[in-house]
């Protein structure tokens, strides 16, 4: 017999509905990006067939999709986050609503990922090719590396799915008398969400080499008979793939955090096993999450601008005279980039702990450092 469902339950069950209708999508989208993917790698390795589709019209319809899909999460994230900051405001939960915030913060980057490819997607569906790519093995491994990159995103989109599915069940378990004491058997949604944040990441870092792999071949074989017009596709798809690289780093950051939060407390109002115990004064919390969602962001930052320097300098308009000199300065900057973030954001902290003389002596004595290194 089951009970009358809460009101913050069916706000969450609306939810989960939209949400488990734009993971679909996601997972259309990807047979999409695959075959895409699949069509390219076949014609480097001279597959010729009598019917041979265009490619790039899998890229368009999966883009579309994508985007479409990353509109209704984003309002599922911020209806969430609306939800859970009105309870906290009210006094009903005791925890940090932040990682929740970030969630709904990463799902407006996705939004500008997509819709950047889809310009990018389009660009290429109207190029007209003038140029021959030489085919050689390294240009077959980049195809294969993008065609496992697609798999991967698939394997993140079911890896959500499984999430969805989880926590309708968790719900209902609330709810079944049949299931009210086997809290053993309750499975915990966060996992496989956390699964699919990794996988998502890893995904874009390797689309974000291909791309570059992509826009480096197209320069060294055709650099002297097409126009920097010919590469915006490619340059929007390298931009895409670093604002992807982002929030898909915001969006792990959240859901280890999230994780960490509901081991020792209820998720949806049902309790699981508790593994371990993790910190839950909520100030504490709040500063914990900010240094280590900075870690992420700032490692995530100086990886991308270490290795794709020259490529990076090259968008941005500097000229084959500067290029050697601003990539290396780059380099060598970005490699700097986590402690030069990490200490701008403690300054903060103590300034807002009332010890603005402390921030004072810090910041003067990086600039004597600096000076006497």
């Amino acid at each position: 017999e089951k009970k009358n469902i809460s009101e913050n339950d069916k706000k969450i069950l609306y939810l989960l509905n939209i949400q488990l209708q734009s993971i679909m999508i996601y997972l259309t989208a990807d047979v999409f990006f695959c075959n895409f993917a699949l069509i390219l790698l076949e014609s480097a390795c001279g597959n010729k067939s009598d019917y041979k589709p265009n490619e790039n019209v899998f890229l368009v319809n999966g883009c579309v999709l994508a985007l479409i899909a990353s509109i209704l999460i984003s309002h599922v994230s911020f209806t969430a986050y609306e939800n859970i900051h009105f309870r906290d405001l009210n006094g009903e939960i005791d925890y940090s609503t932040n990682p929740e915030e970030s969630i709904a913060i990463s799902s407006l980057y996705l939004i500008l990922l997509f819709f950047i490819n889809l310009i990018g997607a389009i660009e290429l569906y109207k190029r007209v090719n003038i140029c021959t790519i030489k085919v050689t093995p390294q240009w077959i491994m980049v195809l294969k590396i993008q065609l496992q990159a697609y798999k991967i995103r698939f394997l993140g989109d079911y890896s959500f799915l499984i999430a969805t599915l989880e926590s309708f069940e968790l719900i209902n378990s609330k709810y079944d008398n049949s299931k009210s004491n086997g809290k053993s058997n309750i499975q915990n949604p966060d996992i496989p969400a956390l699964i699919g944040a990794c996988l998502y990441l890893v995904e874009r870092i390797l689309l974000l080499y291909v791309s570059y792999q992509v826009y480096s071949h197209l320069v060294n074989e055709c650099g002297d008979v097409i126009d920097s017009k010919y590469l915006e596709p490619n340059k929007l798809a390298i931009l895409a793939n670093i604002i992807g690289i982002i929030a898909n780093s915001i969006s792990l950051q959240a859901f280890i955090e999230i994780y960490k939060r509901n081991v020792d407390r209820p998720i949806f109002g049902r309790w699981k096993i508790k593994l371990y115990c993790y910190r839950s004064v909520k100030i504490e919390f709040d500063f914990l999450y900010y240094i280590d969602f900075l870690l992420i962001i700032s490692i995530a930052i100086s990886l991308v601008l270490a290795i794709f320097a020259s490529p990076i300098v090259s968008i941005l308009g500097a000229t084959d005279s500067i290029k050697p000199l601003a990539s290396e300065y780059l380099r060598y900057y970005a490699l700097f980039c986590i402690p030069n973030l990490i200490g701008i954001a403690l300054n903060s902290f103590v300034r807002n702990d009332n010890r603005p003389k402390l921030a004072m002596v810090s910041t003067i004595s990086g600039a004597i450092t600096n000076i006497v290194l």
